[in-house]
């Protein structure tokens, strides 16, 4: 049942419904003028604010010339899916200023502050060597090559060292290869850090139930499904409370298992233990 726990499916139907939600989402457009509509309601919100509403057509300036470069950069493609680039909704928004904000250019009222920019994302810049081996190790793990994914994933801990995201993938990848007391270890760390992901708490209450902790691990457990319901977080909470001797909470986390999934793995164990404590299904 490990697989179930840290599994990269581990999001429950909630997460799917949303997942299907938002992709449905992505696939709207919009027409011209609707884009003319946010542009120009981008660049009122910029005046209200105090910010120079140059900035806007600076950065649109920016998307087309890396558009006229060519180059297929994904970061880029996505950000125009919905939202198509052209040399006419620049043009509009340099008249639009031009028009309505003449004077914002010269005043010094209305600003840009790159330097405020580049001290506020000093810390996040600095985590970037980090994420890109962090990506890799993942990429590692989805090839099975687990190994050297626990390699990838130190090395990117210690080029962005506190980083919860980081942290909680080296001790999910660690649960898989049965290194409980690493990964616990690590697990710990990103709940410290950030107690507001699913996962990590979830996995640190996985570790905490194979070393017997039944108290620890079933507060752990319930933090994670408060933050998202899955059905690994349900069943492992099941099993928390069976430990700790509460035999109806884990009769109705096993009932909810079995009747969520029936077919699935985790379902097919849920209604095993179940049948073993002597529950109805």
């Amino acid at each position: 049942l490990l697989s179930g726990a840290t599994g990269e499916t581990g999001y429950g139907p909630v997460a799917q419904q949303a997942g299907a939600l938002a992709a449905d989402l992505l696939e709207k457009s919009y027409s011209r003028e609707q884009e003319r509509e946010s542009d120009r309601l981008g660049i009122d919100y910029m005046v209200k604010a105090r910010y120079s509403p140059q900035g806007a057509v600076q950065l649109q300036e920016f998307f087309s010339r890396k558009l006229e470069a060519g180059g297929q950069d994904s970061w880029l493609a996505g950000m125009f899916r919905t939202h198509p680039f052209s040399a006419e909704r620049l043009q509009q928004n340099r008249l639009y200023l031009q028009d309505k904000y003449p004077g914002t250019v010269t005043d010094a009222r209305y600003r840009l502050e790159p330097k405020g920019f580049l001290a506020a994302t000093e810390k996040l810049r600095g985590t970037v060597a980090g994420y890109q081996l962090y990506d890799q190790a993942l990429a590692l793990e989805r090839k099975g090559d687990l190994r050297q994914a626990i390699v990838t994933y130190l090395q990117a801990a210690t080029a962005a060292p506190d980083e919860a995201l980081i942290l909680t993938g080296l001790g999910m990848a660690y649960l898989k290869s049965d290194d409980i007391p690493s990964a616990r270890l690590h697990l710990a760390k990103a709940v410290r850090l950030d107690a507001s992901y699913y996962q990590s708490r979830m996995g640190l209450g996985y570790a905490l139930l194979q070393q017997k902790e039944a108290a620890r691990a079933v507060a752990e457990l319930e933090a994670s499904i408060k933050l998202l319901p899955t059905l690994q977080g349900t069943y492992l909470l099941a099993e928390g409370y069976e430990l700790s001797g509460r035999r109806d909470e884990a009769l109705q986390n096993y009932r909810a298992v079995a009747k969520a999934a029936p077919e699935s793995k985790l379902g097919r164990a849920a209604a095993g233990k179940l049948q073993a404590l002597g529950g109805r299904q």
